[in-house]
């Protein structure tokens, strides 16, 4: 995005990548992560998404039930829970004719999940494996059978309930409504317990459409604090979501912060040889001024060095 528009401000600039997987610094699967980047090609990580399990690691990107069984096993650990989700979303998927996953490999996938020791499962920050999940607990799609199917269907089925213009009430609504609640404020605090929800959820189309509300929500709430200017980045797959980019630019709206997207190219993996190419030339031109810099060092009128430098290390 910082690539194809050039913003106006020397930076730092701030933005959500959202996508459905990458690897971040370290190794970790990332893509769900704001990021904080200047114009010398330098970048911090801010915060991202809560880990969530990738139980088998690339087939839960094809089998979304996975990660669904993944929520529930981490927010409830009730297996009463995963028995009436499974038999009431396997109920409505026969009538619709949609494949659903037999009880007893959901249940025997939940008994590995609760036995595995902490940090032996994959995880990733992934806002896509996010919309998967939920796509699964809400019994719209448990098996890809094309990239992005189940992402897609919870966007169809939100479309039928999504209103930005009362997106705040609608928000509290579904955020609030009963026990528990997510505060997006919060240090995710109640996260897991608020997606474990979906799975009783009964009102298909309102909770598809509050999931995307309270995501936008989430990303200008825990954005704002770090911005050094009203403008908020976005990249990465999941900003091909239109409901997405309508929810958190009404978001952006209500508190004074504009909302940059790509304009000219796609904001998936079709954009990423430029802000590669981006990167690169940043970080060289400021090893370039830095390597200047201690050769040539400057002084003003009242002796002080003067160096060049980015915005942050």
């Amino acid at each position: 995005m910082i690539a194809e528009t050039v913003p106006e401000t020397a930076g730092p600039w701030v933005g959500w990548s959202l996508d459905g997987l990458g690897w971040g610094k370290g190794g970790e699967a990332w893509g769900g992560e704001l990021l904080q980047l200047d114009a010398c090609g330098a970048w911090r990580r801010l915060d991202h998404f809560p880990l969530l399990a990738l139980p088998g690691g690339d087939r839960a990107a094809r089998e979304p039930w996975r990660l669904a069984v993944a929520v529930l096993a981490r927010a409830t650990g009730d297996e009463a829970v995963l028995r009436e989700w499974w038999a009431r979303r396997a109920a409505a998927a026969q009538a619709l004719g949609i494949r659903w996953p037999h009880s007893a490999e959901v249940e025997r996938l939940w008994h590995w999940l609760r036995s595995c020791p902490n940090g032996s499962i994959m995880t990733t920050s992934s806002v896509g494996r996010w919309f998967d999940a939920v796509s699964a607990l809400l019994g719209l799609c448990a098996y890809n059978t094309f990239e992005g199917e189940a992402a897609l269907r919870l966007e169809s089925a939100a479309a039928r309930a999504f209103d930005v213009r009362r997106a705040p009430s609608f928000v509290g609504r579904f955020a609030t409504d009963g026990e528990p609640h997510w505060e997006p404020e919060a240090n995710w605090h109640g996260w897991w317990s608020w997606v474990a929800r979906f799975a009783a959820a009964t009102a298909i189309p309102e909770w598809a459409a509050a999931f995307h509300h309270v995501i936008a929500e989430t990303l200008v709430a825990r954005a704002r604090p770090h911005l050094t200017d009203p403008t908020l980045l976005g990249g990465g797959g999941c900003w091909q979501n239109r409901l997405l980019i309508d929810a958190t630019a009404a978001a952006c709206a209500r508190y004074g912060v504009t909302l940059r997207l790509a304009q000219q190219l796609p904001a998936n993996d079709g954009g990423i040889a430029l802000g590669q190419a981006w990167w690169v030339l940043a970080a060289r031109r400021a090893m370039t001024a830095s390597q200047r810099s201690s050769r040539e060092e400057t002084s003003d009128v009242s002796g002080n060095t003067r160096r060049s430098g980015c915005a942050f290390a």
